[in-house]
């Protein structure tokens, strides 16, 4: 959690969703020397830049992985950017220096406190009482169980330079990935597709309307929180003033289009009244909506909406649409 000094910028307009500031200074930044990063595909490009900063990283901490291992991080085109990472922190935070075993003891969650569904029990998960969540924690804990034995297949103590994880030690690692990484592809941005694991950045809260963001910068080798606002569509730009006051929370949106079943799956919480939520039909059907609504006649069905005659004609008024008289 972080909190603001008053910050007041001109802002200008990007194409990211958000109103940005140029430039951005920004509330805090990190070093990419203290980030784990793996390129999200198999791109060239994106998987050299991926290699420069974990490059730079394993200077920093003092320890570097032999090839295999290496291989194993570069793999964006077979194997998925959390196992990648989940593997990754736990050779920084067993063969690094004491930064990493720092950031593994006092920011990482324990498993037991970790968010992801994941990480919860059968009884945890039960007291959700939504089977669809249900299923999606049992489908991550069993891929994490098959994540964790794969690496002690592939990996033994030479490779690895420390025993292969545990099955706790790997949904801990897992949990972290899932839950702590920063995508940072933007539409509007000339940056590499990369996921990266940021210390300090990720201490930085959700919300659905963020007063901040976060800024890739390979060439001052940094990623920061920066200010911004959603765009307002009727507005061109926002006008100069105040954007964060002295003492309020730095909040970021941990996922811009997310809804309540992604947050909860990969974060463990929900907003009230999240605008991302969506009913698909099967939640429809789920929730016996579809036999309620066949049970109705027209008139039922209008009244249940809350629509009288008067609001009936106005309607077809404005739309020149008369429903069939069975609809």
């Amino acid at each position: 959690m972080f909190a603001t000094k008053d910050f007041r910028s001109q802002p200008s307009v990007e194409e990211s969703g958000y109103v940005g500031v140029s430039p951005p200074p920004p509330f805090v930044s990190v070093p990419l020397s203290r980030a784990l990063a793996v390129a999200e595909d198999s791109s060239a490009e994106d998987e050299a830049a991926a290699r420069r900063i974990r490059a730079s990283m394993y200077k920093a901490c003092g320890a570097a992985p032999g090839a295999k291992l290496e291989s194993f991080f570069a793999a964006g085109d077979v194997v998925p950017h959390d196992a990648r990472l989940g593997l990754m922190l736990l050779f920084a935070t067993k063969r690094g220096d004491a930064y990493w075993r720092s950031y593994a003891r006092t920011t990482v969650p324990a498993l037991a406190d970790a968010v992801p569904l994941l990480a919860w029990s059968e009884a945890e998960l039960a007291m959700l009482g939504e089977p669809k969540l249900v299923e999606e924690g049992r489908h991550y804990r069993q891929r994490a169980a098959t994540t964790a034995a794969e690496w002690r297949k592939s990996f033994n103590v030479l490779a690895l330079g420390m025993p292969p994880p545990s099955d706790e030690e790997a949904m801990w690692a897992l949990a972290a990935s899932s839950s702590r990484t920063f995508s940072t592809w933007r539409a509007a941005k000339d940056w590499p597709e990369l996921a990266v694991m940021c210390p300090a950045l990720d201490l930085a809260n959700h919300d659905v309307a963020p007063n901040a963001t976060w800024d890739f910068d390979e060439g001052a080798g940094a990623m920061s929180l920066v200010a911004c606002r959603f765009r307002d569509a009727e507005q061109a730009q926002l006008p100069d003033g105040l954007w964060a006051a002295a003492g309020d929370e730095v909040c970021i949106s941990y996922s811009p289009e997310a809804g309540n079943e992604k947050l909860i799956t990969h974060y463990g919480f929900a907003n009230d009244a999240n605008p991302n939520d969506r009913l698909a039909p099967s939640d429809l059907a789920h929730a016996g909506v579809g036999e309620l609504l066949a049970k109705l006649d027209g008139a039922s069905f209008l009244d249940a909406a809350g629509i009288d005659a008067e609001d009936l004609e106005w309607i077809v008024g404005d739309t020149e649409v008369r429903p069939a008289a069975d609809r």
